[in-house]
């Protein structure tokens, strides 16, 4: 059963019993990605894809099964995640893995919510100085409680990958 935050009280289980004179091949699902209004849950919070241009991408990763891929051109020079279930307060820090297939400087706004009610808004600029190589990105926010983390991504002409989103708040 699952809670109204997300967690689950019960781990699930199940057992599979295969006749192995009549047992086939069994193939992987493939991986497959999306795009637009999609949602992943990583950790203790659910990510929405806001906009066309971002996807799973299974091989360029920080860590884990997968990063986010977001491809920006003349068309679509944006991208927005929306990261809900999130507790965000007091001096929090939000962080995450980065990497770009060119120098191109990348614009990010932060947008904290209760609700649709906007409580903090952040911009900061990233150049990389390197390609195609990951760098922590971190943000230090004084903020009464947030729900719900925006975050907007805004380049030219280039790709970027996310990866190991990670909130922390201390006292």
């Amino acid at each position: 059963v699952q809670n109204p935050d997300g967690h689950w009280s019960k781990t699930y289980t199940d057992e599979f019993y295969y006749d192995i004179e009549s047992l086939d091949e069994i193939t992987p699902p493939e991986e497959t990605s999306s795009t637009g209004e999609t949602s992943d849950t990583f950790d203790n919070f659910t990510i929405r894809y806001q906009t066309d241009n971002i996807t799973d991408d299974y091989e360029n990763k920080y860590q884990g099964d997968r990063s986010l891929k977001f491809t920006f051109d003349d068309d679509n020079p944006t991208a927005k995640i929306k990261l809900e279930g999130i507790l965000l307060k007091d001096e929090g820090n939000i962080s995450f893995q980065i990497k770009s297939s060119t120098r191109e400087p990348i614009d990010i706004k932060y947008v904290g919510l209760v609700g649709n009610t906007e409580i903090f808004e952040k911009n900061s600029s990233y150049v990389p100085e390197l390609e195609n190589t990951w760098v922590m990105l971190p943000l230090t926010v004084n903020t009464s409680s947030v729900d719900d983390l925006e975050l907007t991504f805004s380049s030219k002409n280039t790709t970027i990958w996310i990866d190991q989103i990670e909130i922390k708040n201390y006292k």
